[in-house]
């Protein structure tokens, strides 16, 4: 799919939105916690396939609207891509609940190599189990579908979404107030992003346009960028 305008970003966002609900569901049953973070299970490893190849599809697309043309482009590809166009991208914190702060590519700024849990998405994708360098023992990969590795490609996503919505919005829709997608995020804000904006605020109404599609709206000048 190009992104060719604003309504062509919205299946892409929709679908995080049901991967967060997923989650939320889970963590019904197994709250966010430091004491959680190595909790693993198969409803997890789903989860975490499904959110790390949105991961991938995601930063094809952003490459493409870019005017990148890469070939089976992969996280080093990716990588040298965002610190090409966005220096600050891997420095960036990403709140959970305002209280939980990740820095889901902090290895970009470490030491130039991918994220922890995206190298831990790879060993479960190719080798559920593999014999230790003993090789007398299984190394069980499918272990790292932890709480901790969905909260970090989770988070990553959810950052990495938002970075391509406000280029979008730059380009298609320069006026608008809101720079980071509706709905909006339950789980997620980028810490100190000047674009995060609360919906509940009567400076705000909502409107349907022609399409019958919701439309969030400030009156000119209501809102101080």
């Amino acid at each position: 799919m190009n992104l060719n305008n604003l309504e062509s970003f919205e299946p892409y966002w929709n679908f995080y939105i049901e991967l967060e609900e997923q989650f939320l569901n889970i963590c019904k049953y197994i709250p966010i916690d430091d004491k959680n973070e190595n909790t693993f299970s198969f409803k997890y490893m789903n989860l975490f396939f499904s959110i790390c190849s949105e991961i991938d599809t995601i930063f094809k697309e952003f490459m493409e609207f870019k005017g990148y043309n890469k070939t089976k482009p992969g996280m080093e590809e990716y990588k040298n891509f965002m610190k090409e166009n966005f220096p600050k991208f891997s420095s960036e914190i990403v709140t959970c609940y305002k209280t939980k702060e990740l820095k889901p590519f902090e290895n970009w700024e470490i030491n130039n190599s991918s994220p922890l849990w995206w190298k831990d998405y790879n060993d479960i994708k190719h080798h559920r189990t593999k014999k230790g360098d003993e090789g007398n023992e299984y190394e069980e990969h499918y272990k790292k579908s932890t709480q901790k590795n969905i909260l970090n490609g989770l988070s990553g996503l959810y950052q990495l979404e938002t970075y391509l919505y406000k280029e979008l919005i730059d380009k298609y829709d320069s006026d608008s107030f809101l720079k980071i997608p509706l709905p909006q995020s339950k789980m997620f804000r980028i810490k100190n992003w000047n674009h995060n904006k609360q919906l509940i605020d009567n400076r705000y109404t909502i409107r349907l346009d022609e399409k019958g599609h919701l439309i969030l709206y400030a009156p000119p000048n209501s809102i101080n960028e």
